[in-house]
């Protein structure tokens, strides 16, 4: 089994109204970078000193949150996804669930070698997707997704553009309440510590089955969110950990 380094790119929050859930994050203490348009998308950052970040994500305009409802009440979402697994359904999901944690996204070292190392061993993932983002500056931000058809394990990204064009880098302190980074993430019933540069095997991710960066992971996805319930731990300038606030506002 090839080996890989691995670390938490991002973890995706879906909202319904973009500028009140950045103005409810900011009265957390967050300071929130302005993102751009992606499609029939948009988004706005929550970027942290190790390179981390939280994406808030909204769809543009009431008439695709109602095709989005529709797709998943008919139960049409749900069987696409199972008859023609494609990327795009499994992010449609994301508006099924707004107000919460919705998905989680992992940075490889070697998108390429990953993608070859789970064909070989039959892992079902979709092909490498190009996606395209215009920032509210006019700066092009393009970036690779892979995301494999088992909903209860992350997507992962590669940058096209220089990774600081799709996530600025920002100093300690930038944010009010003390905020440094994404220490840990819990899914459903396993658990995974953002250490960056931890070796670990590539099964981990997909079967959840061993050990992933030290931490205990297990099996099991829980509530409406078909990758199982998801909490952020971030790690604050005090040494302090505490679990994210998902504002309900948004």
């Amino acid at each position: 089994m090839a080996m890989h380094h691995h670390k938490i790119d991002h973890v995706v929050i879906a909202v319904r109204d973009l500028e009140a859930a950045s103005a409810a994050y900011k009265k957390l203490g967050f300071h929130i970078e302005a993102g751009g348009a992606n499609g029939p998308t948009e988004n706005a950052l929550i970027v942290f000193e190790d390179g981390s970040y939280i994406e808030l994500i909204s769809l543009i305009g009431g008439l695709n949150r109602l095709i989005v409802r529709a797709l998943k009440s008919s139960g049409l979402l749900r069987l696409l996804s199972i008859v023609r697994p494609k990327q795009r359904y499994r992010f449609l999901e994301w508006f099924t669930n707004e107000g919460r944690i919705c998905d989680w996204c992992i940075e490889p070292t070697n998108m390429l070698k990953l993608k070859l190392d789970f064909d070989a061993r039959g892992t079902r993932m979709s092909e490498m997707v190009e996606y395209t983002r215009l920032r509210n500056d006019g700066v092009e931000v393009n970036w690779f997704l892979v995301a494999p058809f088992n909903v209860r394990s992350p997507f992962f990204i590669h940058d096209v553009s220089p990774r600081t064009t799709r996530v600025p880098s920002v100093a300690s302190g930038s944010h009010p309440n003390g905020a440094r980074g994404i220490h840990a993430l819990t899914c459903g019933e396993f658990e995974i510590l953002n250490q960056t540069g931890a070796n670990e095997d590539t099964r981990a991710l997909f079967d959840i089955t061993q050990d992933f960066t030290g931490a205990s992971v297990r099996t099991g996805v829980t509530g409406e969110n078909p990758h199982g319930t998801i909490e952020v731990f971030l790690s604050f300038e005090d040494e302090s950990v505490r679990k994210l606030q998902v504002v309900e506002a948004g």
